[in-house]
């Protein structure tokens, strides 16, 4: 529908996707595609914020879960889900809070 809604207007651009992660995931893949992204999504949150509760003295790990809470939060406004050259700082920011975790689970086990 982007093509009636600007029309003929050179200085208007459209952007069909959403700018919520999870509004786009819906549209996308479906109501599926929605309950196991959000569990995906989630379960980011959750390992990290697990892994903050059990090394409080760790500041790394004790704040690590922010990261994936802020990014992943269901009502702000976000980019492009599934393809935007941006989404390499998202991932990278979720990398490095899950690497911190796994880092954590590592040193108790040695």
């Amino acid at each position: 529908m982007c093509d009636d809604i600007v029309g003929d207007t050179p200085n208007l651009e459209c952007h069909p996707h959403p700018h919520n992660f999870y509004i786009q995931m819906a549209g996308e893949t479906g109501i599926i595609g929605l309950i196991f992204g959000t569990i995906f999504l989630w379960s980011i949150i959750w390992t990290c914020f697990r892994a903050s509760w059990k090394n409080r003295d760790n500041v790394m790990l004790a704040t690590a879960w922010i990261v994936p809470f802020g990014l992943f939060w269901p009502v702000a406004s976000m980019a492009d889900l599934f393809g935007q050259w941006n989404n390499i700082f998202l991932w990278s920011a979720v990398s490095l809070a899950l690497a911190a975790t796994n880092l954590a689970d590592n040193k108790q086990k040695t």
